[in-house]
């Protein structure tokens, strides 16, 4: 089908007045929709499940994530997380359904629930914002409440390994006003970065616990 001339002045009009920036650094591109040519030679993307290893049972079934957390990416999602800067929502979006194609569709998708006090010192609820974009593109329900926070935890920046791992156990539980959105079904849990995969691990269990029929998980990015 041919575009009306017409509407190509107005995008042409619109490009010059509006060029395209990358949506990781923020530079002029060709597209706003991809990584521009600085920023696409220095993704590391990640071609195979993450490994979970812990001291405790593993209840997740597949870990997926996108990237390394590295520069870009890194710097992106700490600009999405803590300045509200939402210009790389999109991309990581299509990048997160990109690698859910792996995994397969599920019945719900939710994602790690944050500290209250934190979403508002934060600039983005990021875990949430990301599983929004992510049903929405791929046509599944967000359910946003399925596991809530039964304890607060401390901030895991610049913990260790075992530290961030205690830290999470048993911190999250499944909302019991929802049961009837668990029981039997197939949960894909979203967060913005996988570290030791505790926290997705925490997020697993309490949704198993409550009877889900299987529980994978997405990042966009995965400390390597």
């Amino acid at each position: 089908m041919k575009r009306h001339p017409a509407r190509r002045i107005v995008r042409s009009a619109l490009d010059l007045l509006y060029p395209p920036r990358c949506p990781l650094c923020g530079e002029r591109s060709r597209s706003a929709h991809s990584a521009c040519a600085g920023c696409e030679p220095r993704l590391n993307r990640l071609a195979s499940d993450a490994l979970i290893d812990l001291p405790w049972r593993v209840w997740v079934g597949r870990a997926r994530s996108c990237f390394a957390h590295e520069d870009p990416v890194r710097r992106a999602l700490w600009s999405l997380k803590y300045e509200g800067e939402i210009f790389a929502l999109p991309f990581f979006a299509r990048e997160l359904e990109r690698a859910l194609g792996e995994i397969g569709a599920h019945d719900a998708v939710t994602c790690v629930p944050m500290q209250g006090l934190r979403v508002v010192g934060r600039g983005a609820n990021a875990p949430a914002l990301l599983a929004r974009a992510l049903a929405r593109g791929c046509g599944m329900r967000f359910d946003p409440g399925l596991v809530v926070r039964v304890r607060s935890v401390e901030r895991q920046v610049g913990q260790g390994r075992q530290e961030r791992i205690e830290n999470v156990r048993g911190a999250f539980a499944a909302n019991a006003g929802r049961a009837k959105k668990i029981e039997g079904r197939s949960l894909l849990v979203v967060d913005d970065v996988m570290t030791t995969g505790a926290t997705i691990n925490e997020c697993a269990r309490a949704l198993m616990k409550a009877g889900a029929g299987r529980v994978d998980a997405i990042t966009v990015a995965r400390a390597l």
